[in-house]
């Protein structure tokens, strides 16, 4: 890729009443000082496809005369009011779209081509505010026209509040109440994009709430759509670096949409249900090496730490095998998400996710259908558990961990509609599955360890850890029934 630079853009837009002026303000507001006023113009045009795909995932594609091509991503998680999004900046020029950033708008665009779709003419007024010496947020109003060849087509003014890399966030809404203190207006997070193309930004996967009385339809679309959500987010990651927490992240949201398939079949058309989730194993399987190897590397490395010093050296080759293990994976797995059929199997997935196939009223009370949808998880965890026996197999155990991971997430999918009872129980469902994750983690480890080929002074220090990893799983394999039988009372159980 040919980015010039990636920064985290922590920001805060607010609006701007008749009569309010960011020039006109004093140099000392409360605790700040703020610089003299800067005037500057600005021509930017702004990039989308046809149903403005980027833009109703928060994201924006912009050039700008003087600064080159700029794609805005959001940072997950961030808050409906402050805004955090990833900012890569790209050189080029404005005929030519770089190729580098539609990559890493892949999931995002889909493939879908991407046009101009609104110019703007700017007057921003600029200045710095610190505190006790320190650079602390730069704060500009903007007074923006939208225009059509020579028409101005549309006028709106804003006010943007973009934090220092190294400011505490408070300083964000301590920062606008001093401006709306002196006039300045609400927040609103409403980007420029989408102001300029007059949309009301309704993002491609609706993600309703849950609460008291909800619908089964809105409890699958809820399941459904935030994994989803969380997986798209986590795919630029995917792409440009070797963030293996994004790995984490992106393969738990593929585990927990095949999971939600299975568990609402009652309520799903089985033969559409079934098909997603078998195509979603492509995926799955694409992300479990990468994040398999680095926990184990991780791991290794932290019981490395423990051996006696003069093991610690013979010990290094196999946590550098380990390492270099670690990043062929992340490079397999930048080339398969480079793959046509990814892009094909995105798309599929974000328009199935938008409109589930429901084989059932989808409008029914979601509590009415709790009953069947989460006795039928639990049988299935319940008959692991018995099958196991009485000194349950290592492939035994690892099968009930499985099927407590589809209960866990079946409870916490009926969170909000039995006020939280659902998730107190998928609490206490993880406290069992992270136990029999231990006992699993620790048979692993023992298999790769035996299998480790080194050399005579790494294969001793791969035996030292064999051992401690062994021993770091072997309580769990003895106290994981006690925490079932628990959980398998009837009258601990939320349905």
């Amino acid at each position: 890729m040919n980015e010039q630079t990636s920064s985290v853009e922590r920001e805060l837009k607010l609006g701007v009443p008749s009569g309010f002026s960011l020039a006109r303000l004093p140099g000392q507001l409360k605790n700040y000082v703020a610089s003299p006023a800067r005037f500057l113009r600005l021509h930017t045009v702004y990039y989308d496809t046809a149903d403005y795909r980027l833009m109703r995932w928060g994201c924006s594609l912009r050039y700008r005369r003087g600064e080159g091509w700029t794609l805005k991503i959001p940072v997950l998680d961030s808050s409906s009011d402050t805004l955090s999004r990833t900012e890569h900046v790209f050189e080029g020029d404005l005929d030519r779209i770089p190729k580098a950033a539609l990559e890493l708008a892949t999931a995002f665009l889909r493939g879908a081509p991407v046009k101009r779709v609104a110019e703007l003419r700017t007057l921003r007024v600029k200045r710095d505010f610190r505190c006790e010496g320190s650079d602390i947020a730069e704060v500009v109003e903007d007074d923006v026209r939208v225009v059509d060849g020579t028409r101005v087509a549309q006028r709106f003014g804003q006010v943007e509040i973009e934090l220092a890399q190294d400011a505490d966030p408070d300083a964000l809404d301590a920062i606008a109440a001093v401006l709306q203190n002196e006039g300045c207006g609400e927040p609103d997070p409403t980007p420029k994009n989408a102001r300029a193309v007059e949309s009301d930004g309704s993002p491609e996967i609706e993600v309703p709430s849950v609460e008291h009385g909800a619908s089964i339809g809105d409890v699958v679309r809820a399941a459904l759509g935030t994994p989803l959500r969380h997986f798209m987010h986590c795919d630029p990651l995917l792409r440009t670096s070797d963030d293996i927490e994004a790995v984490h992240k992106a393969r738990v949201s593929i585990r927990k949409l095949r999971s939600h398939l299975h568990t609402f079949v009652p309520v799903l058309d089985e033969a559409w249900a079934s098909d997603l989730r078998e195509r979603l194993r492509w995926l799955q399987d694409a992300l479990a090496p990468v994040r398999d190897a680095d926990v184990f590397h991780q791991r290794m490395q932290a019981l490395a730490e423990r051996l006696p010093h003069a093991d610690i050296e013979r010990a290094k080759e196999l946590i550098e095998t380990l390492a270099a293990r670690v990043k062929e994976q992340h490079d397999g797995l930048r080339k398969r998400v480079r793959d046509p059929h990814y892009v094909e199997l995105l798309d599929d997935l974000v328009n199935s996710v938008r409109e589930p196939r429901f084989a059932k009223d989808p409008d029914d009370d979601a509590t009415q259908c709790m009953a069947q949808i989460m006795q039928r998880v639990f049988k299935k965890t319940r008959k692991q558990v018995r099958k196991a026996g009485k000194q349950p197999s290592d492939r035994a155990l690892h099968r009930i961990r499985i099927k407590s991971k589809h209960l866990r997430y079946a409870s916490e999918a009926f969170a909000g509609a039995t006020s939280n009872s659902a998730a107190r129980y998928a609490v206490r469902v993880e406290s069992l599955q992270e136990m029999l994750g231990d006992q699993h983690d620790g048979v692993v480890a023992l298999q790769r360890l035996r299998a480790f080929d080194g050399s005579p002074p790494a294969r001793f220090a791969a035996g030292e850890l064999a051992i401690m990893a062994a021993g770091a799983g072997s309580d769990a394999s003895l106290r994981w029934r006690a925490t079932w039988k628990k959980l398998a009372r009837k009258r601990g159980r939320f349905w």
